[in-house]
Parts: structure tokens; sequence; C-alpha cells
């Protein structure tokens, strides 16, 4: 097997650099964690999506980000779109079939949370709105 396709396991205070293009996957499994990723160079859509979730988390409007479901194909849908996910395999064929489907609805629901969750005013802000004192 390729190095690029093995699995990492890391510890506390270790990191990995994920190359540009690199199919790769996140598990954590059952027990809590926090992250810190770097993009260099930045992307404003990924902030943007970033506090989309925030957003809709907050409101209870999502809670599931990365269980796809006939609910949230939709929400995920948009939420690949601005993180440039590249999806592969049956999950890419269903969001292909999707896109042809539901094109339009899938635009207007990305206007719709850019416009609630975020604006150039949000953008500017950053996450300073959902950190909880």
């Amino acid at each position: 097997m390729e190095e690029s396709l093995q699995a990492h396991e890391l510890q506390a205070g270790e990191s990995l650099t994920v190359p540009i293009g690199q199919l790769h996957t996140f598990k954590v499994g059952d027990v809590a964690a926090n992250t810190t990723a770097t993009f260099e160079p930045g992307n404003l859509d990924f902030e943007r999506a970033m506090l989309i979730m925030r957003g809709t988390q907050r409101d209870g409007t999502y809670q599931e980000f990365g269980v796809a479901n006939e609910d949230n194909m939709m929400f995920l849908a948009i939420l690949s779109e601005l993180t440039n996910t590249n999806q592969v395999g049956a999950v890419k064929a269903h969001m292909d079939q999707l896109y042809a489907a539901k094109g339009k609805d899938i635009a207007a629901k990305k206007k719709e949370l850019l416009e609630k969750y975020a604006t150039e005013e949000q953008l500017q802000r950053g996450t300073e709105d959902y950190i909880e004192t």
C-alpha cells in the first residue's frame, strides 16, 4: 500500500499534513477530540462553511454534519461545495444525481444559508459570536 494511503494514528500534540488533492478521512472514535486545521492558502468559502455549520448547529437546524441521509444531503452538498470537497465513489454518484435533479434548489438554499449565517459582516467577526463564555 502506498504511504499516502496508510492509516496514521496521531497522539495528542502530533500533527500530520495532508497534501492538496489527497484522498483522506478523519476518524476520532467515541471520545471527545479537539483539532486544529490550517489551510494554506486560506479559503474564504471554507470560513463561510464553518460559520454556516456553527449557525445551524446553534439554531438546531443541523446537528449531524458527517452523517449523510435524505434529510441533509442538500446541506452536505452545499458544505462540500464551499469546502472544495471532492467526493468519490458512491457518494460522488449520489451527489451528481442530486445536483442533476435539484441543482437550482441547492443554489437557492446555498444563497439562503450564506445570507443568514455568512455575510461579509459575519465573516469579519468570525466565530466570536459562537464562543461560549
